[in-house]
């Protein structure tokens, strides 16, 4: 497989993109690559590219942008609004969640969450290589944490929200997803669940559907994988 990499710049014909230092560090010293060497280069916005390498001394390396190989594909508009649990586990939802086509992730601060503390540049650089490593044309925005309430109070109401509900009755979420298109946001809850109070006003509003992920308690991080995975093969991009 040829080596991916995302470029934060304009990308066409002929253009010459010197690249950074962490950059220019896993070309040629980790995967050592040599002059005229091909890479293929994506910004997010204008498609993949083919690009061959030119060493600039020992310490610096341009790309030569030379064809479009692939055109540009956005994801569907799939929001992952996830209760932010423990960095390790935090970090398998970003890289997988971009692996399996979210493009807004959205850390939720509820009454449970076990922690507040969310390193968003670290995250970003997840996404990434996460992209890079799965031939997607695009990076997910990554937002800053915010309350359940705030979230709430600011949703767009065109948006159905799917939120795993451990108290639902264990039926098939197959009906329910069946009848739900893009643009989707999809709720997971903090381990231990949401309080009653936060159930109570998800409830309450018009814009969500509660779904069962089965007769056993799930953590965070595999109900969000779990319910994401239904969605994308009943209503995404999948089908």
């Amino acid at each position: 497989m040829q080596t991916r990499m995302y470029i934060n710049c304009k990308l066409e014909k002929g253009a010459i993109i010197r690249l950074n230092k962490d950059q220019f560090n896993y070309l040629g010293n980790v995967l050592r690559k040599h002059n005229d060497d091909k890479v293929s280069v994506f910004n997010g916005i204008s498609g993949e590219w083919k690009a061959s390498i030119n060493y600039r001394g020992k310490r610096s390396i341009d790309l030569l942008i030379e064809e479009k190989i692939l055109e540009q594909v956005i994801v569907p508009d799939v929001m992952l609004c996830f209760s932010n649990i423990r960095k390790n586990r935090v970090s398998f939802i970003i890289e997988k969640g971009t692996e399996l086509g979210v493009r807004t992730f959205q850390p939720i601060i509820s009454e449970h969450t076990q922690s507040a503390s969310f390193n968003i540049l670290k995250a970003k650089y997840q996404s990434v290589q996460a992209a890079e490593q799965t031939q997607r044309l695009d990076i997910p925005e990554i937002m800053q944490p915010k309350s359940l309430l705030e979230l709430l109070g600011d949703w767009d109401n065109n948006r159905v929200l799917l939120f795993a509900d451990e108290k639902k009755a264990v039926i098939s979420p197959v009906d329910v997803i069946a009848n739900i298109s893009s643009p989707v946001g999809i709720l997971i809850g903090p381990e231990g669940g949401f309080s009653s109070v936060e159930r109570n006003y998800l409830m309450s509003k018009n814009f969500t559907r509660p779904i069962s992920l089965g007769p056993r308690v799930l953590r965070s991080d595999t109900a969000s994988l779990s319910l994401l995975t239904l969605y994308q093969a009943i209503s995404g991009d999948w089908n």
